[in-house]
């Protein structure tokens, strides 16, 4: 019973395309952005000054009448106050949380689909073995005082459970995925 129950649940989990480890590259669409967002300004608060001063001077570069290129210090006062006052608001609170965020996310998402690829295999090995230990564990299982009920309870159990994981797994499928695909015509 558990091992028909166990096939049939490794068998759904390799015909499901996605086993619900869905990754999403794109950072600003995830729903990570605003808690990594978050730990990223505190991150930025405490690392106050670590990526440097976001600000710059404007400088204006023309060429002179030899055809040099020649820059000149940029004194307008709209243009110092957003590289001297904007722009390092902008850098401490906006983009370093952000940069911050990136470095947290972008790891953890190579994890998640690196575990994407080995869940299904991990969890099959897993469910191959637990009938395996049944039949190697005998002995000990022979000096349990209700191994009988112990043994079917599990088995039940674990029956079950993977029958309904491999159910919902199965219901969830598109129509033209299913085993119980009906064309429609």
């Amino acid at each position: 019973m558990l091992v028909a129950g166990g096939i049939f649940f490794i068998y759904e989990m390799f015909t499901v395309g996605d086993f619900g480890i869905a990754v999403n590259w794109n950072f600003f669409t995830s729903a990570w952005l605003w808690p990594l967002f978050v730990i990223g300004l505190v991150l930025a608060i405490v690392f106050w000054g670590k990526f440097g001063h976001w600000g710059g001077q404007p400088y204006d570069v023309y060429e002179d009448s030899n055809g040099n290129k020649v820059a000149k210090r940029n004194d307008d006062v709209v243009e110092n106050m957003f590289w001297h006052f904007a722009f390092p608001i902008l850098g401490h609170f906006i983009l370093e949380p952000i940069i911050y965020g990136c470095l947290i996310y972008y790891p953890l998402m190579c994890v998640f689909a690196l575990l994407g690829l080995i869940l299904p295999y991990a969890l099959a090995v897993i469910l191959l073995a637990i009938p395996v230990l049944f039949f190697l564990s005998e002995k000990y299982t022979q000096n349990l005082r209700f191994r009988s009920a112990i043994l079917i309870v599990v088995t039940l159990l674990l029956t079950v459970g993977l029958g309904w994981a491999a159910m919902s797994m199965e219901m969830g499928k598109s129509p033209s995925q299913g085993m119980f695909f009906i064309p429609c015509n």
